[in-house]
Order: structure tokens, then C-alpha cells, then sequence
């Protein structure tokens, strides 16, 4: 159950971190 935790934890981080990176890239 852990590790299924974790790994749903890492791609929720994954998928802010790529949201917030197109956002920096859209608005300079």
C-alpha cells in the first residue's frame, strides 16, 4: 500500500511540476 501511495503521490507532484513549467513557459 505504500509504495502505491508514493507512486500515486510522485505523479501527482509529476503532473503539477509539468503543469506549473508550461505555464512559466507560456507567460515569460
Amino acid at each position: 500500500m505504500i509504495r502505491a501511495s508514493s507512486r500515486d503521490f510522485f505523479r501527482s507532484f509529476s503532473v503539477t511540476l509539468g503543469l506549473f513549467l508550461s505555464l512559466h513557459v507560456l507567460l515569460p
